[in-house]
């Protein structure tokens, strides 16, 4: 299953609006602002992310597109950096601390 993928399991999520800055940076914001209030930080993705559970855990899934900056977004690498954000520590952790 992909990253983006996990996020639709729950049914309940809150969305938002997001940039990923050129140094690699995550911003996300309310979907009442304009994603074009942050060009000035260089964005080089944008787009919607969601925000809910999984198993009791926290996850999030980024998709779409910023017409206001035409960016698109990168729904897996950009997912993996939200999930990093979200979590304090990467992702792909998880299933390892499952494993042992």
């Amino acid at each position: 299953m992909t990253l983006p993928a996990l996020a639709k399991i729950n049914k309940t999520m809150d969305t938002a609006k997001y940039i990923i800055t050129k140094n690699g940076d995550i911003i996300a914001f309310s979907s009442l602002i304009k994603h074009s209030a942050f060009k000035g930080t260089e964005p080089i993705s944008a787009g919607f992310i969601s925000f809910g559970t999984k198993d009791g855990n926290p996850v999030c899934s980024c998709y779409g597109k910023s017409t206001s900056l035409e960016l698109e977004s990168r729904p897996e690498e950009d997912t993996l950096i939200a999930m990093r954000w979200l979590l304090g520590y990467d992702y792909w952790m998880i299933d390892d601390m499952n494993e042992s």
